[in-house]
């Protein structure tokens, strides 16, 4: 998998973008979608939501989209992004590597979601099983 490409974004953790995302009622930190062409990304009815619908409407079929939710501190907010080591087939699957990256602008709420949407393309049979690695080493397998 190469060319990462995408989105990020900051939200108030009580105006998601994603339905079944992260919410103030729930306990998660931590929300991960794999999301190939065909797809419907579970979107709220929020206007600042369409560009996550749109770029998965959009992809091609040698692509795919992974969409990461991190719960942050409002007033220092942060996302998921690719980590420069990037993607790697193994015996496995695909695993992806993450990085945390803050966010200049802050939320007015306590807490805030970092969303991000990143579009890699593949060569070959599509992915998966595909993992995602965080900074601290928690993985989350998504795909089916």
């Amino acid at each position: 998998m190469f060319n990462p490409t995408g989105q990020a974004t900051i939200r108030p953790l009580d105006e998601p973008l994603i339905q079944r995302g992260l919410t103030a009622e729930s306990e998660q930190y931590l929300y991960g979608g794999l999301f190939y062409p065909g797809d419907a990304v579970p979107v709220t009815d929020s206007a600042d939501a369409t560009w996550l619908a749109e770029t998965v409407d959009e992809l091609s079929s040698d692509q795919l989209a992974v969409l990461t939710n991190l719960r942050t501190a409002g007033a220092s907010p942060a996302h998921f992004w690719p980590s420069p080591t990037g993607a790697a087939w193994g015996d496995e699957g695909v695993q992806i590597h993450f990085e945390r990256q803050t966010i200049t602008t802050t939320v007015e709420t306590d807490e805030a979601v970092g969303v991000a949407l990143t579009v890699y393309q593949y060569t070959g049979e599509q992915p998966t099983d595909v993992s995602l690695i965080f900074p601290s080493g928690a993985t989350l397998s998504i795909g089916t």
